[in-house]
């Protein structure tokens, strides 16, 4: 009869190493599902947006057009963006907007991309930890070998 293992075993087996990999693993997980709950149908939402934000302002409706996103897109990051830029639509030359809404798009920007360093962190770390695993690894099945007698040419 075959000896079977069963998945806890073979993480058992795999002495300090598995654990550190089964953890980085699942915050991997977790951080990517956090990133496309976060993201998902952004894109759809914000066009939309930008469509009647783009009409209300055509007509001169600056302040209808704060009062939609405040009712309907303040969580969105195009809406932060408009919501900061609105109130100096009348008192800001055009160039100086352009420069306004940059920066706010890199805020907005980076606050989407939050924890996606931590991805980078288990994706470079990671292959050391299993590096480790092996050596540990090879290390053991000598000194069994050892232990056993079975060494040699």
């Amino acid at each position: 009869m075959m000896d079977t293992e069963t998945l806890l075993d073979l993480i058992q087996q795999g002495y300090y190493a598995t654990y550190p990999l089964l953890a980085c693993s699942i915050i991997a997980l977790a951080v990517a599902a956090d990133r496309i709950w976060a993201l998902r149908g952004l894109d759809q939402k914000m066009m939309d947006l930008a469509r009647q934000i783009g009409v209300m302002l055509q007509h001169g409706d600056t302040e209808g057009a704060a009062a939609l996103i405040r009712r309907d897109a303040g969580d969105l990051p195009l809406g932060q963006i408009y919501l900061n830029l609105l109130p100096r639509v009348g008192d800001t030359r055009v160039e100086d907007l352009l420069v306004l809404a940059d920066g706010f798009r890199m805020e907005q920007a980076q606050a989407l991309r939050r924890n996606i360093w931590i991805l980078g962190t288990i994706g470079s770390s990671a292959p050391f930890i299993g590096l480790f695993g092996t050596v540990v690894g090879i290390m053991r099945a000598f000194h069994q070998m050892a232990i056993a007698g079975t060494g040699g040419f």
